[in-house]
């Protein structure tokens, strides 16, 4: 049922509130449900709780809801986002009523005379429709998939990438083909089961991976960097093993290279920040094969030559492609690279050396990806340099906090 105008006033009264306490709310919001509804544990990273990234995305989202409240249009982008990423973690719809039995709970009790009747009334109604919109467009997202669900798929072969990558090449159990072949840039679910390492998220955990190569029929990719603490990164690096048998959702996401759908351009840049690279390589490899007249130039930020995965498979498109450029921006150390060809720069990527790049944004578009703080440097330079939100293009490895309403940490 639509809000009343009243309903709306209201939630948009409670605009200032988030905006100085949406993250207390949103922790709290996390700690209630997590501790009261344990079997929910295996959809959430625990490390995005204990670095805050978690709940200060979910206010943000809040915050947003409430200021566009009547105009949700422009929320189009990040509904987009939601939507994949509960596809990916098949997300129910009997889910829906525990989140907001725990938001309101959380509510009455973190904002005190503050949750009057009308507010809670309000604020009940708001998400009864929101978990509506969201339940029926992810029922629409789960039809047109090729499968529904987990399938399972066997660990092929563990390639080392690097000293903290690692590649699974993960091949359907059932044998049959691929039929729909992951769009490059996307990426799936993965659902981990071991109930002696997973013991305290009920004996399983999922997270979502970037496919590094795809246009296969047989097999999909995935390449993992590990995480200090990180619990699946660990895991897959030290425990995977060929023959052993993983969950996967299908590929999702929309990260992706559409030449009719993007605005008229000449120019591609292609920004990767570390492991950001997966999902940007078979872009890559997408533009220079199939559009071999657009320049295609690859940013690749890493510490030294030696954490720099896939060198192998970019002097491939090197080769291939006289359209192709690569600039290489270590960090740490390294001034030369394994990549035929190449520039090599010391540093970080940074605003002067962006605008070098982009002498003609109005024919270029933008893909990045990479760690939260590249992302969130990289937003900001390019929206300092005027280029068009319309031809710049990101997914995130972590919680979405790009949005740019101002709310208090």
């Amino acid at each position: 049922m639509p809000l009343t105008p009243a309903q709306i006033s209201v939630i948009k009264a409670t605009i200032p509130v988030l905006q100085k306490g949406g993250v207390a709310l949103t922790t709290k919001f996390y700690q209630n449900m997590l501790a009261g509804k344990p079997e929910v544990r295996p959809f959430f990273n625990p490390a995005h709780q204990a670095s805050g990234m978690q709940p200060k995305a979910l206010a943000h989202s809040l915050l947003l809801y409430a200021t566009y409240i009547d105009d949700l249009g422009k929320l189009s982008d990040l509904v987009e986002r939601i939507v994949s990423k509960h596809v990916t973690l098949l997300i129910k719809p009997e889910q829906y009523p525990i989140v907001g039995e725990y938001l309101i709970k959380t509510m009455k009790e973190v904002l005190g005379d503050l949750a009057t009747e009308d507010v809670i009334g309000a604020w009940t109604a708001a998400y009864g429709d929101l978990a509506t919109l969201l339940i029926d467009l992810e029922e629409k997202r789960y039809k047109s998939l090729e499968w529904r669900g987990f399938r399972k798929f066997a660990i092929s072969q563990k390639v080392k990438e690097t000293s903290d990558v690692v590649s699974l090449i993960l091949t359907p159990k059932d044998g049959l083909k691929i039929n729909q072949a992951a769009k490059p840039g996307q990426y799936l679910g993965i659902r981990l089961s071991d109930d002696t390492a997973f013991s305290k998220f009920e004996g399983s955990i999922r997270r979502e991976y970037s496919i590094s190569d795809v246009n296969h029929d047989d097999h999909l990719r995935i390449s993992v960097k590990r995480i200090p603490g990180g619990v699946a990164s660990n895991y897959i690096h030290d425990s995977l093993k060929v023959g052993d048998l993983v969950d996967l959702t299908p590929p999702a996401g929309g990260l992706i290279y559409d030449v009719e759908q993007n605005v008229p351009h000449k120019e591609v840049f292609l920004l990767a920040g570390g492991i950001g690279i997966t999902p940007i390589l078979p872009i890559a490899k997408q533009i220079t094969s199939q559009y071999p007249n657009i320049k295609v130039t690859l940013v690749n930020s890493s510490h030294t030559p030696e954490n720099q995965p896939f060198v192998d498979e970019i002097n491939n498109i090197v080769a291939s492609s006289k359209n192709f450029e690569v600039i290489n921006f270590y960090s740490q150390s390294g001034t030369t690279s394994a990549i035929k060809n190449s520039t090599v720069k010391t540093g970080h990527l940074n605003k002067e050396s962006l605008a070098e790049l982009l002498k003609d944004k109005e024919n270029s578009l933008v893909y990045y990806l990479g760690p939260v703080s590249y992302m969130i440097s990289v937003a900001k330079y390019l929206k300092e340099l005027g280029v068009p939100e319309n031809q710049t293009h990101r997914e995130f490895f972590f919680p979405d906090q790009s949005l740019t309403i101002e709310l208090s940490s």
